[in-house]
């Protein structure tokens, strides 16, 4: 999705509160982020361009915040409902198969994957059900070799 004129039409476009849609720099409590987030939701169900704001989301691994009407959890679960690839998260790599430089490099919890050549990028290519690379096996033999000898 390349056209984004649609944020011209959004909702949230010029909102007085617009630090609804995403968590302050400090700790929240539990209680105050769904507050904040379900005032976030209800701006964005009466928006004429939800699922647009929601699909740029989804194809560009926007993690934080909420758009289209939905937090980062949700709208991963949203789009694996609907075959679509979860960018920025380990199911977008490993189950998907995207190898996107979003989808590369970080997993959900913001940190990068092991790159190939080690005995973890090994297991992922496994959980991938593809077939590991050379430097990948022989970091996977390395691994239980050692382990091996105790």
């Amino acid at each position: 999705m390349t056209d984004l004129g649609w944020r011209d039409r959004a909702e949230c476009l010029g909102h007085p509160t617009p630090d609804i849609f995403f968590a302050p720099d400090r700790e929240e409590p539990r209680h105050v982020r769904k507050a904040r987030e379900t005032d976030a939701k209800a701006v964005c169900a009466t928006c004429a361009v939800i699922m647009e704001c929601r699909m740029w989301a989804v194809e560009t691994g926007m993690t934080d915040g909420v758009w289209g009407g939905k937090t980062g959890a949700g709208r991963s679960r949203w789009a694996g409902r609907h075959g679509l690839v979860r960018h920025g998260t380990r199911t977008g790599y490993d189950r998907d198969g995207c190898r996107c430089d979003i989808c590369r490099g970080l997993n959900p919890w913001g940190r990068f994957l092991r790159p190939c050549g080690t005995a973890a990028a090994y297991q992922r290519h496994l959980r991938a059900g593809e077939e590991a690379c050379g430097a990948c096996k022989y970091a996977h033999m390395a691994q239980v070799r050692r382990s091996r000898e105790g």
